[in-house]
């Protein structure tokens, strides 16, 4: 079975959340803290769930272009 990554992350247009990190958000110039980011993203809806590992669990890819230019909160996302 392959990783997510292998599939979505090397295209430089998608992501999933165990790869935001302090440089993944420096390389794609994306504002606040990791922890900030991530709880933005868990506010948000996937663009696509694959199946990895022996026991095909699913983890969620992510747009990174949906959240490059987007300067609200975590409580505007939570809210709207």
């Amino acid at each position: 079975m392959a990783k997510a990554r292998d599939f979505y992350v090397q295209k430089d247009n998608f992501f999933i959340l165990s790869d935001v990190t302090k440089e993944f958000m420096q390389k794609h110039n994306l504002s606040g803290t990791v922890s900030q980011f991530k709880a933005k993203v868990l506010c948000t809806v996937p663009v696509k769930t694959v199946y990895t590992g022996i026991y095909n669990k699913p983890t969620k890819v992510y747009r990174i272009s949906d959240f490059k230019y987007q300067q609200m909160s975590t409580e505007d996302i939570i809210h709207k």
